[in-house]
């Protein structure tokens, strides 16, 4: 009976309640589901007010409670003498004090350390004092931005062998001898961690890291974000890991596997694969590791218009794409270059044609920063086919991004001011060209990709939901009488860069992608202009490269125009015929005169249609009538109008 009064009391029904306000841990910067910080602390000052229902729900909301922690500071709040202006203990702990923390302290299985270098040192040395064996937190399983810097040693009270999820960055400037004192202190937790995350930003790319993440074999997800260089010892000991699931490395340079004697890849159990480096370096790993069973690979190419790197990308490229198994289901590549007109992949069939091998694919995304890509008609076409269960397939251009500034000392800076500058004189010819070759651009550049291929791709590939092209060919000028009306599901199309033409010369092409792809999702079409007027300024880093003149915001509001239409979405639900409302007949009939109306009114043009007019029938349709004052005439066999079931030529007024 106490249960049916109180659902809380019921053993079903508080764990489920407990665990809705949970806040949970903070999770990846990358993963783009982390809730805002007023709702974490909604959450938590909801179970901090359920504690206090009753005794028997009281200890459960505790739990939940203190289970996930975003700032330390929240646990020195239970010790009275702790100041929270000051941020310092201006009073004796007691026994009794100390107790009530610790047994909050037993509650923690997660806790970020972000805000832990605003904490006074006299506090880490009163906890010190007080917990001087072990470590404070002996059930914490999850500690993330662990910062190890010149003030970090006093965070190894909160290394202990019970974590199982760790991140560390070793700041820049850390002195050398700290780094080896904490690395040592997190021997214990780094021998049982499972999900490890690494970001070395003292130590240079050619000097082997401070921690050796090669060394642990029971690891089941390893992310390194510090360039690396990879021996064949290193190699081998990452190919024994039977466990890995998900790996991240900033490569380098990696052996190739010629180099690699007596080598056997054994990455049987690793599902994501992400690498970031140079392209020969990426391609040597990935076909020295060779995962078996791989079901997402990631690569991001860094400095293509390096001088000291390959020119041959879309043969090391290709090379990587052969290897690829059976099982994978995702590809993603983003390449990165400081120019902005160098073919760098001047042929798209090499580049995408051998994605083929993998039939499985369901997602597939290029990304080109900087320099140029084409696209052409026939490649697009030749892909028809190739991956029965495609879901997403993305190619976009985007603004390269700013190269760092260079950083000089204070000598380096004085002795550049006081180098006599001398006037440049031609270099020395010394018989060869010793700068890299330039890749030739294709030969045709404007056979882009054209609505009936595109119409042709969408519809060998009925499970498609995304598709962004480069660009799409304006110059062939499409027959909407021949458009199929394949009722395609695709949710979104995208299109990097249009060539300038008129609004009333897209209304074809924008015509012919709604009979095609009758379900697009339009939300952000109303934003469109606002957005492409912000290119005017220039191209920021990393956002799609609009080109000279682009469209595609008219396109997209075309689009939007036209589904609206044919869908009736803004005259559903309005009362046809008459006032009632009395907008209009108050508007003509009062004594203000014509004053414009104010805003938040919504007409009833509904109720324009029982003027008569000779022009329209009893419904409003359109009759013949003097088409001299027609700027365009549509072609084709669709109406747009929700009035009409039956075909009939529809036209612009």
């Amino acid at each position: 009976m106490a249960n049916a009064a109180n659902p809380l009391l019921s053993p079903k029904i508080a764990p489920l309640v407990l665990e809705h306000l949970s806040p949970g841990p903070l999770p990846e910067s990358d993963s783009g589901t982390c809730i805002t910080t007023e709702e974490r602390r909604g959450r938590q000052h909801s179970l901090a007010q359920l504690a206090t229902v009753c005794r028997h729900i009281s200890s459960p909301a505790l739990d939940v409670l203190w289970r996930h922690i975003d700032d330390f500071r929240h646990l020195l709040f239970v010790i009275p003498p702790y100041d929270r202006k000051k941020g310092i203990f201006d009073d004796v702990i007691t026994d009794a004090d100390w107790a009530r923390f610790q047994l909050s302290c037993r509650r923690v299985r997660a806790l970020h350390l972000a805000e832990a270098d605003k904490i006074h040192t006299s506090v880490w040395i009163l906890l010190t004092r007080r917990n001087p064996h072990g470590p404070l937190l002996g059930g914490l399983e999850r500690l993330t931005s662990f910062n190890v810097g010149s003030n970090s040693l006093c965070y190894t009270m909160f290394l202990s062998s019970s974590i199982r999820h760790l991140e560390l960055k070793i700041e820049g400037s850390t002195e050398p001898g700290i780094v080896r004192m904490i690395v040592q202190a997190a021997q214990a937790a780094l021998s049982s961690v499972l999900h490890l995350s690494v970001d070395d930003q003292n130590t240079p790319g050619d000097k082997p890291p401070a921690i050796a993440f090669w060394a642990l074999p029971q690891l089941k997800t390893l992310k390194v974000a510090q360039e690396a260089t990879l021996t064949t010892g290193m190699m081998k000991s990452l190919a024994s890991f039977n466990n890995l699931r998900t790996l991240d490395l900033h490569i380098k340079e990696a052996p190739t596997l010629t180099d690699i004697s007596d080598y056997k890849p054994s990455l049987i159990s690793l599902r994501e694969l992400t690498l970031t480096g140079p392209i020969k370096a990426i391609c040597s790993f990935y076909t020295a590791a060779a995962p078996p069973d791989l079901d997402s690979l990631s690569i991001n190419a860094k400095r293509l218009c390096d001088s000291k790197q390959s020119t041959k990308e879309g043969q090391n490229l290709a090379s990587l794409s052969l290897a690829l198994p059976p099982s994978l289901r995702r590809f993603r590549a983003v390449f990165d270059c400081s120019c902005t007109n160098k073919y760098h992949f001047p042929d798209s069939e090499k580049l995408l044609t051998p994605l083929r091998t993998a039939h499985g694919l369901q997602e597939i995304s290029f990304l080109f920063r900087g320099g140029e890509f084409h696209l052409s008609d026939a490649t697009l076409y030749a892909l028809r086919d190739a991956w029965p269960g495609l879901i997403s397939f993305e190619i976009k251009k985007s603004g390269p991004l700013p190269r760092p500034r260079e950083r000089y000392s204070h000598d380096e800076r004085y002795a550049r001011r006081s180098i006599i500058v001398m006037p440049q004189l031609p270099p020395m010819s010394s018989g060869r060209d010793t700068s890299p070759p330039t890749p030739p651009p294709p030969r045709h550049v404007n056979d882009h990709s054209t609505v009936r291929t595109i119409a042709v791709f969408a519809h060998a590939h009925k499970h498609l939901t995304r598709l962004v092209l480069p660009t799409i060919d304006l110059e062939e000028h499409p027959d909407l009488s021949t458009v199929p009306l394949i009722e395609h599901g695709l949710r979104h199309f995208g299109v990097c860069a249009l060539p300038k033409k008129e609004v009333g010369q897209l209304f074809d092409y924008a015509a012919a992608l709604d009979m095609l792809f009758p379900t697009l999702d339009l939300s952000g079409a109303r934003d469109a202009v606002a957005s492409e007027t912000q290119w005017m300024g220039g191209v920021p880093p990393g956002a799609p490269w609009p080109g000279e003149g682009s469209n595609d915001a008219n396109l997209r509001v075309l689009l939007l125009a036209l589904q609206a239409g044919r869908t009736g979405i803004y005259r559903a639900g309005r009362p046809r015929g008459g006032d009632p409302s009395g907008i209009l007949m108050n508007a003509v009939g009062s004594d203000r005169g014509h004053q414009p109306e104010p805003a938040g009114v919504n007409f009833d043009w509904d109720s324009m249609s029982h003027y008569p007019d000779e022009s329209r029938g009893p419904r409003g349709e359109l009759r013949d009538f003097d088409q001299s004052y027609i700027p365009v005439t549509i072609r084709g066999p669709r109406s747009y109008s929700s009035d009409r079931s039956s075909p009939r030529p529809y036209h612009h007024r």
